[in-house]
C-alpha cells in the first residue's frame, strides 16, 4: 500500500491499494481525493474560540476568525470529506476527548473519528504532541492521565499526522490496554515523519495499529 501524502500548497490526496504479489493480473483502482478545506491550530497563540479558518497573521478577534489554540478543537470544526489541518509550531498541551475501549475510558489528546490529515507546517521549529501523567498516582496511570493520538475513523476511513513528536502519553487508568503515543482501531491510520518516544502503556507498546513511514519510535 502506498499514499502520496500532501505538502503545504497541495490539494490532492492520493491513495494507491497494490497487492505485492498477484496470483493472477487484476485491475487496480486509483483514488485521487480532495482535500475539501484547510483550518489552523497555533498552540502559542491560538485561542480555540476562533473558527480556525485563518493563520494567526490574518486573524480577526472581533469575528473570531483565526487559528484554534488545541488540536483537538481545530479537528472538531473542520468540515468537509477531507480536510487538512496546518499545525503552527509548538507544544500541543491542552484540549483533549474521552473515548471508551472494551469499557474503560480513555482521555486522548487527540481524538480522531473522521477523514482528516494534520500536518505540522514546521515554520520555526517543531511541533510536540505532549500527553500527561497523573501526579499522585503510581508510576503515572491514572484517572488523570491523558493519553497522545487515537485515530478511530469510520470502515475505509483516512486519516494521517505527519511532522509531530508525540510525547509523555500515558495509560490513563492501570488497567488500561491502549494507552501510548499512537494508537487507532486498524483502519487507515498514518503516522508520517513523527517521532513517537518517552510515552508508556501498561500492557501495549506505545504505538498501535498504525502504518508508519519515516517515523523515528524509541525510548518507549
Amino acid at each position: 500500500r502506498h499514499c502520496r501524502f500532501p505538502l503545504r500548497g497541495e490539494g490532492n490526496w492520493v491513495r494507491v491499494a497494490l497487492d505485492p504479489y498477484p496470483v493472477e493480473d487484476k485491475t487496480v483502482e486509483l483514488t485521487a481525493v480532495k482535500a475539501t478545506g484547510v483550518y489552523y491550530v497555533d498552540a502559542a497563540k491560538g485561542n480555540d474560540e476562533w473558527d480556525g479558518t485563518a493563520a494567526y497573521e490574518n486573524r480577526n478577534e472581533e469575528q473570531k476568525v483565526g487559528p484554534k489554540k488545541s488540536l483537538q478543537a481545530a479537528h472538531d470544526a473542520a468540515t468537509g470529506d477531507y480536510p487538512i489541518v496546518l499545525a503552527a509550531s509548538g507544544a500541543y498541551n491542552t484540549g483533549c476527548a474521552t473515548n471508551e475501549i472494551d469499557g474503560v475510558k480513555c482521555a486522548r489528546r487527540l481524538l480522531v473519528t473522521k477523514n482528516i490529515g494534520f500536518i505540522a507546517d514546521n515554520g520555526d521549529g517543531p511541533a510536540f504532541i505532549v500527553g500527561e501523567r497523573d501526579p499522585v498516582a503510581d508510576g503515572g496511570y491514572g484517572a488523570e492521565s491523558v493519553n497522545g493520538v487515537y485515530i478511530n475513523t469510520p470502515d475505509n476511513g483516512f486519516s494521517f499526522l505527519q511532522g509531530f513528536t508525540i510525547t509523555g502519553c500515558y495509560s490513563s487508568v492501570i488497567t488500561d490496554k491502549d494507552g501510548g503515543g499512537f494508537v487507532s482501531n486498524g483502519h487507515r491510520a498514518y503516522c508520517v515523519d513523527c517521532v513517537i518516544s518517552n510515552n508508556a502503556s501498561k500492557f501495549y507498546s506505545a504505538t498501535r495499529n498504525g502504518v508508519f513511514i519515516r517515523t523515528k519510535i524509541y525510548e518507549n
